[in-house]
């Protein structure tokens, strides 16, 4: 793709989503803008804040999104020949949620700088405009199509937190070093066990992966504006959740429309303990809507019973008859409306059920196989062995190999 045709893509975008669209060649250096940054101090935030999207996508040769501590947002797209690297496309800045000027000002009143200097950076800012997730994603998506004619898989899009720049209006080499200096916190196996539970709508394992304390420490992204930084995780985190509801079933558009209404709620909270809560209400609201979506394309209400009562119990030693007595009906009527309905033994699905979630322990946890053949209440470890093998082909360590 030659340069005319990308300062035309540039400038197209700059038209219709009102956003700042430039270009910058494989070494990090502006090319081309879209929008006339007249002044020159504008044109020095904008680079200076527009440095670190650029490293980012420099480093990593693939899409970047990165939001600072008041929502401002920035997008990288490289555009590459084949392997070759030919530069990058960055969007932005724009506010990825709404902010108000109350909040804007108080940042800026607390930066070391003069009144005219104050004036021209809320001016600066005046003329950043609102882009929310879904629509800049579908922004995302388009330029992807455009420049490499296939469609992007959204999953892999990568969201970095990054503390707020305007707070150093002066350039300095050793400022831009430290803000690429991003540390990865908290803990990945957490993060694959909870989005798993979303996938699923496993709401019984979800409960167990919040209170087991594994969720790991959140780096101190946004110094001294904890609450922003909170919002910030909740947003990331909202993102991420939305695209394993979204594998698990639930409709994209109901999945946004849920998304952008935390994320509103979010941003009037006053204090990290409501955010916390919130977070938490969020995660099962998801996990329950696909949980729903599975009953309701599932069985008639005994059977639903049923099959709910297995999951929620699938660490205890279950039996047909118990079942038969929650529900308060026989075990022949019961046996007969589950094999009619799905097609195997209610004894054929505890199996599977307890078989679904020690493949969940061995991949996601370090218990020994004692400890999960105790935990799925199996009589032993060996009786939990030869049924696991039966069933996956595999015996429990030659799977937990595989996946690890």
């Amino acid at each position: 793709m030659n340069l005319d045709t990308v300062m035309g893509l540039c400038k197209m975008i700059d038209h219709t989503y009102k956003i700042i669209a430039a270009y910058f060649d494989s070494d990090g250096k502006l090319i081309f803008i879209s929008s006339e940054l007249r002044k020159e101090d504008h044109l020095v935030y904008y680079l200076k804040q527009t440095g670190s999207i650029v490293q980012l996508c420099m480093m990593s040769k693939d899409i970047q999104i990165s939001i600072d501590d008041i929502a401002l947002t920035w997008i990288g797209v490289p555009v590459k020949s084949g392997d070759i690297v030919r530069g990058y496309i960055i969007l932005g800045p724009f506010y990825s949620s709404v902010i108000s000027e109350n909040a804007l000002m108080e940042i800026i009143h607390k930066m070391n700088i003069s009144e005219d200097q104050k004036a021209s950076v809320l001016n600066y800012h005046s003329i950043i405009n609102l882009f929310p997730y879904k629509e800049y994603v579908k922004l995302i998506k388009f330029l992807f199509f455009y420049l490499y004619n296939q469609e992007l898989d959204e999953s892999k899009l990568g969201i970095i937190s990054q503390s707020n720049q305007i707070n150093n209006v002066e350039l300095q080499d050793d400022a831009l070093e430290s803000n690429n200096e991003m540390e990865v916190h908290g803990t990945y196996l957490f993060e694959r066990c909870m989005l798993e539970c979303i996938r699923t709508g496993n709401i019984v394992n979800l409960k167990q992966v919040l209170l087991s304390g594994t969720i790991g420490k959140v780096g101190a992204m946004i110094i001294g504006n904890e609450l922003r930084q909170a919002k910030n995780t909740f947003i990331v985190a909202t993102t991420i959740v939305v695209r394993a509801a979204i594998e698990g079933g639930l409709n994209s558009e109901i999945a946004f429309s849920i998304s952008d209404l935390y994320i509103r709620q979010i941003e009037m909270m006053k204090t990290v303990s409501d955010i916390g809560e919130q977070t938490e209400k969020m995660l099962f609201d998801f996990a329950g809507r696909v949980h729903k979506l599975l009953k309701i394309n599932a069985y008639s209400y005994y059977v639903n019973q049923c099959c709910d009562y297995i999951q929620t119990n699938v660490y205890c030693n279950i039996s047909v008859n118990q079942i038969a007595d929650v529900l308060k009906i026989s075990q022949e009527h019961l046996s007969r409306v589950f094999k009619h309905e799905t097609g195997m033994a209610v004894n054929e699905y505890i199996k599977k059920i307890k078989m679904k979630e020690a493949k969940f322990l061995l991949k996601y946890t370090d218990n020994s196989l004692v400890e999960i053949s105790e935990k799925l209440a199996f009589s032993s470890q060996s009786h939990f062995q030869t049924v696991f093998k039966n069933e996956m082909g595999l015996t429990p360590k030659q799977y937990r190999d595989k996946v690890k």
